[in-house]
């Protein structure tokens, strides 16, 4: 912890603050940034994969976008309701059973939902444990009873389907059911199910490449050890990049010739060959990083035991068959993770909070690869600090925690300097000029140092309560870090302005600016950042720089003073995705909220 001491701008007194280094107790941490950059590193991968040899990359790139939002819905819906994803699971366990009921229990090859009985039987196992989870929480005895009574149902589906792993592992629920219920040892399980993972994929993996196929076959069907040999030898031949997603049927001489076998019925094998040693790694490394933070994460040791044996439990299975390809057991085993690893409270959580960080945690992997290059500018946009409650509204106390972040990288720079050097760096900005800009904000700044652009609507001034005065804008421009810039005089849209509008908004914005402060107007942002041909002819007539773009990094060589992109600091953003945002990194958040046609807050 670092304290910093201060002079607030009308006083001497001294305010320590401290520096928070990590992430909220409840939010977005380090453990969740190694997941994202695994992630986001899986699918830039196969990308890349996809580029060098051909195949279809959006596949996979979708399972993983899919399996991060059903995580991260999970993890918050088990801090509010902890049995609402085990029940959903059970649900869906029944519901198959009930809509058929033959196919379920039939050994057929083709059987089941899937049309595939060692599909059907992960499914199962998963819907098992779900069931166990239920029985070991508190609840009515009869809730519990029928839950175990189900668990033991659904244990039966993998036996009468003639699935081995799946028999084994199901076998094995027992003892998950007893660890769970005395409560531990909890990281010694979750260390045995590391083990157990690691061992299930690095031990097919190893019979492939040397096992004896003519003793493997006395227990593996003969086409499923040659499968995995051939995905072996395929990795061997193309260690790097692999033969291209979606392209082993290609490549296989079983795959092409049996479309049952288009997949190698071993997941990380299969994943190695179409996308290398690369791939192959960064797949066994997801799984772990669940086995993580679940054990990092304060879920009751009984639920947390259970979540494991689920991410193991799936780990063995796509190691003896590939049922990755399957989305709903995907996705069920990512619920069962993620239930084990519960985010937030029933007070802390909120529904439109959750959907904002799942977007912000699906776009972050795209910018990984995408971050501030020297020459880079980012500019930073604030609305209200520690006041109103929209998501672009910024609580005080985070606000002044994100200084004391951006002050230590020493990157903050003013929009004067950074324009004119052209060395980029990050520089902060605030619009509308409400009363909390003085009263909170700018006492920040001076704690810290940190220069900034107010981009005033000068119609609010002295307009009411919350309204900033001429006076405090005199104070703030005299700290010396405040630059006071246009922002229209009615904060008008001046995408629907006419030309002649659009000037006289700008102009009298400006004149009024110069003539009560004394300083020079030389910077605009577009109010909810749109404009038209008109309004872009008068900003470059009467100002130096106009900020239009939201959530767009400047890069270097393609910078028009004229058309700034800045990135919006929103109520959700913790250090990292400040930190994100700073680095130019969060750039697709805005591309999904333009896809969903919504964002933290609307145009006229």
């Amino acid at each position: 912890m670092r304290n910093v001491g201060v002079t607030t701008p009308t006083g001497s007194s001294t305010v320590h603050h401290p520096r928070i280094d990590g992430g909220s107790p409840t939010g977005f941490d380090r453990v969740d940034l190694v997941g994202l950059c695994l992630a986001g590193g899986l699918i830039a991968w196969t990308t890349v994969a996809a580029l060098v040899n051909g195949g279809d990359p959006l596949p996979l790139a979708l399972l993983a976008l899919g399996s991060g939002v059903v995580f991260v819905i999970s993890r918050r819906v088990g801090g509010v309701w902890p049995s609402a994803v085990p029940a959903l699971l059970v649900a869906l366990g029944l519901l198959l059973i009930v809509v058929d009921p033959g196919g379920i229990f039939d050994a057929h090859p083709a059987s089941g939902p899937f049309g595939y009985a060692n599909a059907k039987a992960a499914l199962y196992v998963l819907a098992a444990i779900a069931a166990v989870m239920l029985a070991v929480r508190q609840g009515p005895p009869v809730v519990r009873i029928a839950a175990l009574i189900a668990g033991v149902g659904f244990a039966l589906v993998p036996v009468a389907s003639h699935a081995r792993a799946a028999t084994v592992v199901a076998a094995s629920l027992p003892i998950f059911g007893i660890v769970a219920i005395r409560g531990g040892p909890r990281r010694a399980f979750i260390a045995l199910c590391a083990i157990v993972v690691l061992v299930s994929a690095l031990g097919t993996t190893i019979l492939a490449v040397w096992g004896d196929a003519a003793s493997l076959v006395e227990t593996l069907d003969h086409r499923r050890v040659r499968l995995w040999g051939e995905a072996a030898s395929l990795v061997g031949e193309h260690p790097l990049f692999g033969v291209g997603p979606g392209r082993f049927a290609a490549e296989s001489p079983t795959g092409g010739s049996d479309e049952d076998a288009r997949w190698a019925h071993q997941a990380f094998l299969h994943q190695g060959a179409e996308t290398g040693v690369a791939g192959y790694v960064l797949l066994l490394l997801l799984f772990l990083w669940a086995l993580l933070r679940i054990l990092t994460a304060p879920a009751p040791p009984g639920i947390a035991v259970l979540a494991a044996g689920g991410v193991a439990a799936l780990a063995t299975l796509a190691s003896f068959d590939y049922v990755l390809h399957f989305p709903l057991i995907t996705a069920a085993g990512v619920a069962i993770a993620g239930a084990g690893a519960p985010l937030g409270g029933r007070r802390e959580w909120k529904p439109g909070a959750a959907a904002r960080t799942a977007v912000k945690a699906a776009a972050l992997p795209w910018g990984l690869f995408r971050g501030r290059q020297p020459g880079d500018l980012v500019i930073l946009l604030y609305h209200r600090v520690g006041a109103g409650g929209r998501e672009i509204d910024v609580p005080a106390d985070r606000f002044e925690e994100q200084l004391a972040i951006l002050s230590e990288a020493g990157e903050v720079r003013s929009l004067d300097d950074a324009l004119r050097d052209g060395t980029g760096g990050v520089v902060v900005t605030f619009d509308d000029g409400f009363r909390d800009f003085h009263e909170r904000a700018l006492p920040a700044l001076v704690r810290h140092r940190i220069p900034a652009v107010l981009y005033l609507a000068t119609g609010l001034v002295d307009c009411g309560p919350d309204a900033l005065t001429w006076t405090q804008l005199e104070e703030a421009s005299s700290t010396g870090l405040v630059t006071v810039g246009g922002h229209t005089h009615g904060h008008t849209d001046l995408s629907r302005a006419s030309g002649e509008v659009a000037e006289e908004e700008m102009r009298r914005c400006k004149d009024l600016i110069e003539e009560r402060l004394g300083v020079a107007c030389r910077h605009f942002a577009y109010p909810w950042a749109v404009g038209s041909s008109a309004a872009d002819r008068v900003a470059r007539e009467l100002f130096d720089s106009a900020a239009l773009d939201a959530w767009r990094t400047n890069r270097r060589g393609r910078i028009d003073p004229h058309r700034l992109g800045r990135t919006p600091i929103l109520r959700g953003d913790g250090p990292r995705f400040l930190g994100a945002k700073a680095r130019g990194m969060l750039d697709a958040e805005g591309v999904a909220y333009r896809i969903l046609r919504r964002g933290p807050w609307r145009g006229p």
